[in-house]
């Protein structure tokens, strides 16, 4: 995506994608303080401004991946053996083999770094139960007819997708 037409959005992107607060971004580009924390937030809800800042996050992401060589297996490489140290009991040992010190087990850092390492694999899904109350039980055919009634006395016309 190239830049925004609007110079002033497209300087709102980069401010945002930097890292600076939408609000702080959205008066340093010349707009007024007053409502700059309503308008910023409804600026960023415009797809194109939305997708420029995404855009220019990744931009940034990468350059900052080609200059430190740091890149998703990098890090779960890290992840993996911060686990380990924070489940181990292995002694220290220096270049020699020669034991200098001794791990203690870290067992929140060794949580935390597998939840990390299975977000990133996509082992764990965010789920959410929704109940219906006492209409939890009732059959659907029921529920159907219910809806259908509902509608009528409404004046509404209600068809079952």
């Amino acid at each position: 995506m190239a830049a925004l037409a609007n110079q002033k959005h497209e300087q709102f992107a980069q401010k945002v994608a930097a890292g600076m607060s939408a609000a702080q971004a959205y008066t340093e580009c010349g707009y007024s303080e007053k409502t700059a924390a309503q308008a910023a937030s409804r600026l960023l809800t415009d797809v194109k401004v939305a997708s420029r800042v995404a855009e220019l996050k990744e931009g940034m992401a990468s350059v900052a991946m080609a200059k430190t060589g740091i890149d998703k297996a990098w890090v779960l490489a890290k992840l993996v053996k911060v686990t380990e140290m924070g489940m181990s009991s292995e002694p220290v040992t220096d270049e020699d083999g020669n034991p200098i010190g001794e791990y203690k087990q870290n067992l929140a850092a060794a949580n935390k770094s597998l939840e990390l390492i299975g977000k990133e694999l996509g082992m764990f899904v965010d789920r959410k139960e929704i109940r219906t109350g006492p209409l939890q039980d009732v059959p659907e055919e029921q529920l159907d007819a219910i809806i259908a009634e509902a509608s009528r006395q409404a004046g509404i016309t209600y068809t079952k997708h």
